[in-house]
């Protein structure tokens, strides 16, 4: 979401919503009215990003009218900033609090950008909140737990996940074997959420695009979740996408590149489809409430299958992740550029 505009607030454009909250006013001298201002900052360091503004009246989250705050504006900003970093834990370091000139006065506006470090936590009163539409809600016993996992528990778990699929997979013989393959792990925090809901689509269809050229395939149902598989004209499959019931997801593709008539090697072609692919799997997540921080694993192998690849790849079978990234979205571009990196690195290139 673009950060709100006093034309766009008091036009009715922008309304209370899940990422955007209006405040008449904040009373930072009142304990209780200072804790119920961290809350609410805490319910969205929780659920993503979002904006606060402060010093607009509004009635069913749409605007009134506009109380602008007086005084110094500086010392107003350095104020709420340093009682925001100092009144949640673990201490939110990409917050933004800036004034707004209005007429009178000033508004305060909070930015609050995608932090990965969840749960956060109210110091002044021990609460967990979430934004859930324009509310605060609580969170429960098992959404506080899933959030409290070590960056180590999800490296090894997003391994071992990983790990398992490549030799379920492998078994049922259903893929194509003569190229290098990419594998991909995502272990999103939902994974250790116990109170959440399988992934399963049940009547309603569920498309995902699949890495070659982005066609569109419908999950169908599979032993430990649901997949959707991309086949050559002699029925095999050269890509596939798995969403297992705990929420762990698995895509491997076969000839993930290959070398033109010419004998180059496409990598940067590769990292252009494998751009989009990790675009797509986070829209896919996103669309089913996944909000991560997640965490993933990336690696070629088999690169000797193909003669024409194993010529610029001579001393290696296997590029991949020797941990698990932990990112706060799929297409975050640093993700895939220390991949296609790391491949460059392992080959004629280097």
């Amino acid at each position: 979401m673009l950060a709100p505009t006093l034309e766009g607030i008091e036009s009715k454009a922008l309304v209370e919503s899940g990422e955007l909250e209006f405040k008449q006013q904040i009373d930072l001298d009142d304990p209780r009215g200072k804790s119920n201002f961290v809350d609410d900052v805490v319910a969205f360091l929780n659920a993503g990003p979002g904006h606060i503004v402060v010093g607009v009246r509004e009635k069913g989250g749409v605007f009134e009218r506009f109380v602008p705050m007086m005084g110094d504006s500086d010392a107003a900003t350095r104020r709420v900033l340093s009682i925001l970093q100092d009144s949640i834990d673990p201490r939110p370091l990409r917050l933004g609090v800036r004034p707004l000139p209005q007429a009178g006065g000033f508004l305060l506006l909070i930015d609050l950008p995608e932090h990965a470090m969840r749960p956060y936590q109210n110091r002044l009163n021990g609460a967990f909140y979430l934004r859930t539409g324009p509310k605060n809600t609580p969170l429960t016993r098992a959404e506080v737990a899933s959030m409290f996992v070590a960056f180590e528990t999800y490296e090894r778990d997003a391994l071992r996940r990983l790990g398992e699929e490549e030799v379920s997979l492998a078994a049922r013989g259903t893929m194509v074997s003569d190229g290098p393959s990419l594998e991909i792990g995502i272990l999103p925090r939902e994974f250790y959420d116990r109170g959440r809901t399988s992934f399963a689509p049940g009547g309603r269809p569920v498309a995902a695009y699949l890495f070659h050229n982005r066609r569109a395939q419908v999950f169908r149902g599979c032993d430990g979740g649901h997949e959707a598989v991309e086949i050559d004209f002699h029925n095999r499959g050269i890509s596939r996408l798995c969403v297992g019931s705990d929420w762990f997801v698995h895509s491997h593709v076969d000839h993930a590149f290959s070398c033109g008539a010419s004998g180059r090697l496409e990598l940067p072609e590769f990292k252009e489809q494998l751009t989009n692919h990790m675009s797509d799997l986070g829209e896919l997540l996103e669309g089913q409430g996944l909000r991560g921080p997640f965490g993933v694993v990336l690696g070629v192998r088999n690169l000797q299958r193909s003669t024409k690849v194993a010529f610029h790849f001579p001393d290696c079978t296997v590029v991949g992740s020797a941990r698990a990234a932990f990112v706060e979205r799929l297409d975050d571009a640093g993700l895939v550029e220390q991949f296609y990196n790391q491949l460059l690195g392992a080959s004629r290139f280097a």
